[in-house]
C-alpha cells in the first residue's frame, strides 16, 4: 500500500512545475534539501552522498537519476515517514530541479548568471517553500527538445518515481 502511494504521488508530481527557471538553475543542493520535506531529507542526503558526484554538483545528481533512485526508493519506502502528500511534494520538487539542470545541461536552457537571481527563501516548512522571482526582467523560457526532453520524463522521478536529485538539491 505505501508503495503504491509512493509510486502515484511521484507520478502526480512530475507535472509540478511553478517555481523560477532561473532560481532553480541556480539552486545548491543544500538549497534544495531545505525545500523538501523534513521526512525525506535523511534518505536524499545519503543518496547523493553515494552517487558518485560531489554534494553539491546537482547537474550530476540529475544526470545520475538511476543511481540516486536506486539509492532513495527503499529508503522513502522502508525508513521515512512521509506521507503521500510529502512524497508528492519532494518528488516534484526534484523533478523540477533536474528538468532545468538537464536542459541546461544539454543546451537546451541558456545558462543563468546566478549574481543576478534572487536567492532562493529560506523560511521554507516542512512541505513547500515560497517562489522566489530572479530579479532579471527577461527571465529564461524552458523548452525542452531532443535528450533533454527524454530525461524529463525519466528524471529522478522515474526510475523509481524518486526524486533525486538533489538532492536532491
Amino acid at each position: 500500500m505505501k508503495f503504491l502511494a509512493v509510486a502515484i504521488a511521484l507520478a502526480s508530481a512530475a507535472a509540478v512545475n511553478a517555481q523560477s527557471n532561473a532560481t532553480l538553475q541556480c539552486l545548491t543542493t543544500t538549497q534544495l534539501t531545505a525545500r523538501i520535506p523534513a521526512c525525506a531529507r535523511q534518505c536524499e542526503t545519503a543518496a547523493l552522498s553515494a552517487d558518485g558526484c560531489a554534494f553539491e554538483d546537482l547537474t550530476c545528481h540529475c544526470l545520475n537519476t538511476n543511481v540516486v533512485a536506486t539509492l532513495i526508493e527503499p529508503c522513502l519506502l522502508t525508513t521515512s515517514n512521509c506521507t503521500e502528500a510529502e512524497v508528492g511534494t519532494f518528488a516534484g520538487i526534484v523533478t523540477t530541479v533536474c528538468e532545468v539542470k538537464n536542459a541546461t545541461a544539454f543546451g537546451q536552457l541558456a545558462p543563468v548568471d546566478c549574481s543576478r537571481v534572487a536567492p532562493p527563501p529560506t523560511n521554507c516548512s516542512s512541505h513547500s517553500c515560497n517562489e522566489t522571482t530572479p530579479t532579471s526582467s527577461t527571465p529564461p523560457i524552458a523548452t525542452f527538445t531532443g535528450a533533454a526532453a527524454n530525461l524529463v520524463g525519466s528524471g529522478i522521478l522515474a526510475a523509481v518515481g524518486l526524486i533525486g536529485a538533489g538532492l536532491l538539491l
